[in-house]
């Protein structure tokens, strides 16, 4: 193999380790917490920027090149910048981007988002240098292996292997733990989450953030490796190819990001750099979009799991296996008991709830029984915390309101044949942190 070949293996290789890793973060907001970050391609920017600003030295006097920061500071310092500014930009944005309810509104708010600071970063010549970006960027080790060129690409290429990885753990271990669990509910059904006393918006948030600095390291990646950073690298289009790429491979599925990531973002971006020249310069950006838009047509019409569909899970402690004598849900002897008084939920001029008032004894199975739109889903709610009412009080405390929303039957979505009693047994680990509790095995 010549060394122009070995070059340019090893460059599409660099370049599909950064893109997977850049798909596993998105993967995880997105295809795992269901949050639809249309800004990702700002924050995969802000990772590539300050990057480039913690490495390179400051601008000499008379140089036309203007930007913040130049530090000039040992690899890998500058990555782990990169990631911490990543996280603090998603934990600015997502703290008023998640604030409406609906996901499509929230992609909206992000989407804004990322025209705007793609704007400011062209008008604003002194953060990073404007439209002409910033370039020269000095490569990792470059200066003391003297590799060559073919050789540094295949070294380099070890370190985002090493990187990838390393996000490939993380993430594995993310969306395999309660907390993975308690995102995918999220994804699937907010509203059933929310009334298990979770904090959707908090718990997205997180996510939000931790995808932010996952996007930010692919980066900083990037931009050690190419040298270079401009505006023209990441306009708003850029975002959506991402999005193929991991509904292609399947959603949820880190194995299905990569193959996202290999099949949209390597053969269908560089299959048409090998194609005869046909028309003019920009005939080949146009096949590109083409058969990129093409291809997401084809997976959403017949194939919208993708090609590796997430993998179907279950609760192997959570759940009482069948045959265990199981605890009642509530003792003779337990001092919790529901009281309600003048419970009242107006939405515009309907009122769904008018004073209701109960009260439910401890070692009773109490049950509500009404035509439809009677208001029992909107006063179980109401009980759980997941609405506020308009008048009266009453309700369960965060630890109880699991069972509560157990009985409604709003646990286990995806297991409709689960007995009710397991139900509530599952809605109470809805309370634990993310490190505790039982592990969703495949």
């Amino acid at each position: 193999m010549s060394p122009a070949l070995q070059s340019y293996t090893a460059t599409l290789l660099v370049y599909l380790g950064v893109n997977s890793i850049a798909c596993w973060g998105l993967n995880l907001q997105f295809g795992v917490g269901g949050v639809m970050n249309f800004a990702f391609i700002l924050f995969q920017s802000i990772g590539a920027y300050i990057t480039a600003a913690l490495t390179l030295p400051r601008p000499a006097p008379g140089v036309p090149e203007t930007y913040i920061l130049g530090w000039h500071l040992p690899w890998p310092l500058p990555l782990a910048g990169a990631a911490v500014s990543g996280a603090l930009l998603a934990l600015a944005v997502g703290s008023f981007a998640l604030r409406p309810r609906r996901r499509d509104f929230q992609a909206t708010v992000m989407l804004v988002v990322s025209i705007i600071a793609a704007t400011l970063v062209v008008s604003e010549q002194g953060w990073f240098n404007g439209g002409q970006g910033l370039f020269a960027i000095p490569q990792p080790f470059s200066g003391r292996l003297n590799l060559g060129i073919s050789g540094y690409d295949w070294f380099f290429l070890g370190l985002v292997a090493v990187f990838a990885a390393l996000v490939l753990f993380f993430t594995d271990r993310l969306t395999g733990s309660p907390w993975g669990r308690r995102l995918r509910a999220m994804r699937d059904n907010a509203e059933a989450v929310e009334s298990l006393g979770t904090n959707v918006r908090a718990e997205s948030l997180k996510v939000y953030v931790i995808g932010g600095a996952i996007a930010a390291i692919s980066g900083g990646l990037l931009v050690e490796f190419i040298g270079a950073w401009s505006p023209a690298a990441w306009g708003t289009g850029e975002t959506f190819i991402f999005f193929v790429a991991i509904i292609v491979g399947g959603l949820g599925n880190n194995f299905g990001a990569f193959f996202g990531a290999l099949l949209v973002l390597g053969v269908f971006l560089e299959l048409p750099t090998f194609l005869p020249a046909i028309g003019n310069s920009n005939t080949e950006e146009s096949v590109q979009a083409a058969a990129i838009g093409v291809l997401i047509l084809v997976f959403l019409w017949w194939r919208p799991q993708g090609v590796f569909p997430e993998r179907r899970r279950k609760l192997s402690s959570a759940v009482a296996p069948p045959g265990r004598s199981e605890t009642p849900l509530c003792l003779a002897g337990d001092p919790v008991t529901l009281s309600v008084r003048d419970l009242t939920r107006d939405f515009g001029g309907v009122r769904a709830v008018d004073k209701v008032s109960f009260e439910l004894p401890p070692g009773t199975a109490t049950g509500l029984i009404g035509p439809n739109g009677a208001g029992k889903s909107t006063a179980l709610k109401l009980i759980a915390g997941a609405l506020a009412p308009n008048g009266g009080q009453g309700g369960p405390g965060r630890a109880e309101r699991g069972r509560v929303a157990g009985l409604q039957g709003v646990q286990a979505r995806r297991d409709p044949d689960l007995p009710a009693r397991q139900r509530v047994r599952a809605a109470d680990r809805a309370g634990e942190p993310a490190g505790g509790g039982a592990r969703a095995d495949g």
